[in-house]
């Protein structure tokens, strides 16, 4: 798979007893810290991804925990990764657990997302014409990547008290939605991922979380669902597969990936299943085995590091 970079710039319903059977923690703890409660809307959905408990804690990926750092190294350095600027050790690990899940899904040769530079902020700030401050938020991706931060109560809300260590900067399912916008921007024969997405998923079909919706995200909703369904598809399967509509989403980036769908369908992709994919011992690609074998070198896999690909049957752990 080529993938090329252009000019860039920049319910099925859940009733509330559901998702607090789902979450429960993330209902106590918005309580505890005082945090605002809404986390579902009038119809019984989610409203943000980073609400859930498998996306915000990276359950489904190889989980890189706040007193690991040389895994973390090992990632970046597997894949020529730098990170810069003001990011602090927290989003680190939770930008690795999500580089590594990509790179293995890909059986590396899915590669936008290597050799990039890493740096984040909050927002920047302008005046509008009658003097105003606006604040604006963004993330762009053209090797030189830019992630938006959302830190605070939205963020931590889900995530456990022993991985919210850094006010919710390391939430994995966010991490994974910011990098699902550099994503959209790429290239792929000719026309950006984002209108494939578009083409692929017809509009109104997937809208697993608030936040898809076009009264909330305006002329851009539909670039927010494809960041929230990537994140989804990538850290909580599971909560995609509760929405039918979201099936075509879901073959949209196996296709895009090279995951190869079970005969049982997509739903035999689990989070268990997806967890035991990117922890196999087996794979010499993953950080521990990596640190254990004493090769920290740069390189891209089956390039410089040669190493082999992966069974491309998926889900079937």
């Amino acid at each position: 798979m080529t993938l090329g970079y252009g000019c860039l710039v920049v319910f099925l319903s859940l009733s509330l007893a559901q998702i607090a059977r789902a979450n429960p923690q993330a209902m106590a703890k918005a309580k505890r810290m005082g945090c605002p409660q809404d986390m579902i809307t009038s119809d019984g959905r989610i409203k943000f991804g980073k609400y859930l408990d498998n996306g915000a804690n990276g359950r489904c990926l190889y989980q890189i925990q706040p007193n690991q750092q040389s895994l973390t190294t090992a990632v970046f350095q597997r894949l020529g990764m730098s990170p810069t600027g003001n990011s602090n050790v927290g989003e680190y690990h939770a930008a690795a657990e999500v580089f590594h899940a990509m790179d293995t899904l890909g059986d590396g040769r899915f590669d936008f997302h290597k050799e990039a530079s890493l740096r984040y902020e909050s927002y920047t700030t302008r005046k509008d014409k009658d003097g105003n401050e606006v604040k604006k938020y963004f993330s762009t991706c053209n090797y030189k990547t830019l992630i938006m931060r959302n830190s605070g109560c939205q963020a931590r809300v889900a995530m456990d008290d022993s991985r919210d260590l850094f006010n919710g900067r390391n939430n994995t399912q966010h991490i994974a939605h910011e990098w699902g916008h550099c994503l959209g921007h790429l290239k792929k024969n000719g026309s950006r991922v984002y209108d494939l997405y578009k083409k692929a998923v017809p509009d109104g079909s997937c809208k697993p979380t608030w936040y898809c919706d076009k009264n909330y995200s305006k002329g851009q909703y539909r670039n927010e669902e494809f960041a929230e369904v990537f994140s989804l598809y990538l850290t909580d399967p599971e909560h995609l597969h509760q929405f039918p509509g979201c099936e075509k989403a879901f073959r949209f980036f196996a296709d895009l990936f090279g995951e190869k769908i079970p005969a049982a369908g997509p739903k035999a992709i689990t989070c268990e299943s997806r967890a035991a994919y990117f922890n196999d011992d087996t794979y010499p690609g993953r950080p521990d085995r990596i640190i254990r074998g004493g090769d920290t070198s740069t390189g891209r896999l089956n390039e410089d590091r040669t190493l082999p690909p992966r069974d491309r049957q998926r889900g079937t752990n």
